[in-house]
């Protein structure tokens, strides 16, 4: 069993990133945001962000 690939009750949809700083750090990247941006999101409207700026990603890609 990978990192990222099952849940407790499943498959889990993506990579599990290694810590909120890394997920901040990939927004930072694709919509050219501050880590300050994002330091009022509460967790999940950040990995939402997230999600979206990993399918910008590979749109871009």
């Amino acid at each position: 069993m990978g990192r990222g690939t099952h849940q407790f009750f499943g498959e889990c949809k993506s990579e599990i990133p290694v810590s909120v700083d890394e997920v901040i750090a990939n927004l930072a990247v694709i919509f050219h945001w501050k880590p300050k941006d994002c330091e009022d999101f509460e967790i999940d409207e950040l990995m939402q962000w997230h999600e979206r700026a990993k399918a910008r990603n590979e749109v871009q890609s």
